[in-house]
């Protein structure tokens, strides 16, 4: 009796104990999420809008690169039909991959992925929080700064390597290049300090950290 209660209390304590998954299940999600990305630099004109929250379809990214292109008028992206069906900013983006990708997760800002605790974001976002070290970083990892979100593409030696963002940054210059990969990025001061490093836990290996 006492040894049928003894496994009870054990089997218990394993079921709250989080597991890793499976190499084979990771890799897929990998493979996915990478897809999902390179479709979407080759087939598509995004264009940065705060809030921009869809991509329907190439033809509506077109139709939002031409209601926008020679417009000065800032005013006029939050009227324009086109944008509403396709456009995107940094947290959005990552949204729009991890779902399209098959990984169900809801969204949040930037400020949430600074604010909440590891607890809540493993708990309801499935993101793992990784320790602040460099060396720990991975390829489809997040990097989180004040204001902005990026993905690791792929990563290089001394803290370095490429990433895919979605920018409302100066470099643009014009509507429907917001979606950007640039290399040899310095993950520890891209957009001022580097302040979170977070991994979708279905894209966590069983044998890596």
């Amino acid at each position: 009796m006492r040894l049928s209660l003894l496994c009870c209390a054990l089997s218990l304590l394993a079921a709250d104990v989080p597991k890793p998954v499976k190499v084979h299940g990771a890799q897929v999600y990998r493979q996915r999420v990478a897809a999902t990305v390179a479709q979407m630099m080759r087939n598509y004109a995004i264009t940065y809008v705060y809030g921009g929250k869809q991509v329907y379809s190439a033809a509506a990214c077109r139709a939002c690169v031409q209601c926008l292109a020679g417009n000065a008028d800032k005013s006029k992206i939050a009227r324009c039909a086109a944008c509403a069906k396709c456009s995107l900013d940094c947290s959005n983006f990552i949204h729009h991959v991890f779902n399209h990708a098959g990984l169900a997760m809801p969204y949040l800002t930037t400020k949430q992925m600074l604010q909440l605790s590891p607890q809540s974001l493993q708990k309801t976002w499935q993101l793992v929080t990784m320790p602040q070290q460099l060396r720990l970083i991975r390829p489809l990892d997040l990097l989180v700064y004040k204001g902005h979100v990026v993905m690791v593409e792929a990563v290089n030696a001394k803290g370095r390597g490429t990433i895919v963002h979605v920018t409302a940054g100066r470099e643009l210059r014009g509507p429907g290049v917001a979606l950007q990969r640039e290399r040899q990025v310095e993950f520890a001061h891209f957009r001022g300090p580097l302040h979170r490093i977070l991994r979708h836990r279905r894209l966590i290996r069983a044998d890596t950290p």
